[in-house]
């Protein structure tokens, strides 16, 4: 059985250009930005509704979700203007 034939083991005999766009750290960085950005959405959520989180016996307070907030909009943001500049791709 060929490695074409399974379709998933790592295969080098491609061209670097039909991999380019996977290998490209503009792409993880937006998909990275991306995450954080979601992240800080979930925290706006429960700021907003007031969402109580118990892991154990133990509540997570609000102001967690304060800190968390900024720390996610903060990275989402410099890990996107992080992917517009040139030269990184």
């Amino acid at each position: 059985m060929t490695p074409d034939a399974l379709g998933f083991f790592a295969d080098n005999s491609r061209s670097v250009d039909d991999n380019r766009r996977m290998n490209s750290p503009t792409t993880g960085l937006r998909v990275a930005s991306t995450i954080f950005a979601i992240f800080a959405l979930f925290h706006i959520v429960r700021l907003l509704m007031q969402i109580q989180v118990t892991v154990g016996n133990h509540t997570i307070p609000m102001a967690l979700s304060w800190v968390a907030l900024v720390v996610a909009a903060i990275l989402c943001i410099w890990m996107w203007r992080l992917s517009n500049l040139r030269g990184i791709a």
